[in-house]
């Protein structure tokens, strides 16, 4: 081991055995007690990062290898699989995040699936903005026929797992998942809101009266009184 690999290893073992946080009772979700949020493990946040990052090259790639031969894009049947495994129509804002694009990809995205006649596109009838999408006979025919191969490609990340330890780690993903999903709404709403709105609206910022108009002061479309 060289004398680097020994000082990092030397100075872990030194604030392992300082840290009030190397031996916590753990909490409901079976994780130590702070342990996502206390300074001297905020490595384990860069190490879910990593693994996340990590785990979707290795996905993209996976199937991409048995969807390019066939004509179709990883995007594609995001999209595909989203609305096969819906109740119903969805909006292109909500199939935004299944399809790792933006709001205009995912436009232009739909758009081709719909020339190709695998998706159909409705106005809401609730809110006239909004654009349903749900799949056609077609479409339901291609996600069939993809899922097996795709489920085949990405089934080695999971050799091993028991059913039970799948259902967990779902379940833990869902979780992330919808966090990150109230973030970016959240963000979005942010944006939505102007500067000029925010102070308007500010707790202790009341609406002044408006300011008298001297008399004999001419007004926009207004000839002076005789």
């Amino acid at each position: 081991m060289g004398s680097k690999a020994v000082a990092i290893e030397r100075r872990t073992q030194t604030h392992a055995s300082n840290d009030p946080m190397s031996d916590p009772s753990p909490d409901a979700s079976g994780l130590p007690a702070g342990l996502l949020t206390h300074p001297g493990t905020r490595t384990v946040i860069r190490e879910i990062a990593w693994r996340f990052a990590f785990l979707r090259r290795v996905v993209i790639a996976e199937m991409s290898r048995v969807l390019a031969p066939l004509g179709a894009t990883v995007p594609q049947y995001h999209v595909l699989f989203r609305l096969a495994t819906s109740e119903g129509p969805l909006s292109q804002q909500e199939l935004t995040l299944d399809a790792g694009l933006d709001a205009a990809g995912v436009s232009r995205l739909v758009a081709k699936l719909s020339k190709d006649g695998l998706v159909s596109i409705d106005v809401d009838a609730r809110d006239r903005r909004r654009r349903l999408v749900a799949l056609t006979p077609e479409g339901q025919a291609l996600e069939a026929s993809l899922s097996p191969l795709v489920e085949g490609a990405v089934r080695a990340m999971v050799t091993g797992f028991q059913e039970e330890e799948a259902a967990v780690l779902v379940g833990m993903l869902d979780r992330a998942v919808q966090a990150s999903m109230q973030r970016e709404k959240e963000r979005k709403r942010h944006r939505k809101v102007r500067p000029v709105d925010a102070a308007r609206d500010a707790p202790g910022h009341g609406h002044a009266a408006p300011a008298p108009t001297p008399e004999g002061r001419d007004l926009p479309n207004r000839s002076r009184p005789r």
